[in-house]
Formats: C-alpha cells, sequence, structure tokens
C-alpha cells in the first residue's frame, strides 16, 4: 500500500482497474475510424462528409458519459 519507490499509487490494484475501465472507451472510439474513411467514399461525401463521420464518434462518446 505505500508509495515506497513501486511507482506509487498505480501499484494499487484499484486504480489500475478504474484507469483501465476509464480508458477504454476511448480505446475503443478510434477503432472505427478508419473504415469511416471507405464509407465515406462509398458514399461519394467527400473530405466534408468524412469529417462528420470522423468526428459524430467522439462527440456521441462525450454525450454519452
Amino acid at each position: 500500500m505505500g508509495e515506497g519507490g513501486r511507482g506509487g499509487r498505480f501499484v494499487e490494484r484499484r486504480v489500475r482497474v478504474l484507469l483501465l475501465l476509464f480508458w477504454m472507451p476511448a480505446m475503443f472510439s478510434v477503432v472505427p475510424e478508419a473504415p469511416a474513411a471507405l464509407c465515406a467514399d462509398a458514399l461519394g461525401a467527400g473530405s466534408p462528409g468524412l469529417g462528420l463521420l470522423m468526428c459524430a464518434l467522439p462527440v456521441g462518446t462525450v454525450a454519452g458519459e
């Protein structure tokens, strides 16, 4: 439990679990951005459409949290 040179608070299991839970949504919000370019191309939306598709997922994630 102490902070004696072993990494401080990050050594505690509870803190590691909480950090993992907070980082998971951010990790999964980046993965779908690659197919978004293919989808925008298939729709013929071009760069503006790709920008809207890529910003929709992070905005939804922030709104959901």
